[in-house]
């Protein structure tokens, strides 16, 4: 059996999620990155999000750790950026 899955972000512009709802099981959409002094979120994430869950594909987010920080502060970082936005039905990566 064959898990087909996506990974996106700004760099693939806007995703046309129906049409790409019949050839995936998964997504994972890009929430940011970066550490306490430059920390960056993704701005298509959000619409990502909502383009996933209105074609019923699966979302989880991803968030790109910086090694010059603490877990606990990249932690507090992606609780910044899920202040009022969807809740994955997948686990964060």
């Amino acid at each position: 059996m064959t898990i087909r899955g996506i990974d996106v972000s700004r760099w693939q512009g806007a995703i046309a999620w129906l049409t790409v709802a019949p050839l995936v099981d998964f997504a994972y959409i890009k929430a940011g990155g970066g550490d306490d002094l430059s920390p960056y979120y993704d701005s298509f994430a959000h619409g990502n999000a909502i383009g996933a869950a209105r074609a019923n594909v699966p979302f989880g987010f991803y968030w790109f750790f910086s090694g010059r920080n603490t877990v606990a502060s990249q932690l507090a970082l992606i609780r910044n950026f899920m202040v009022g936005r969807e809740s994955p039905a997948l686990p964060w990566v």
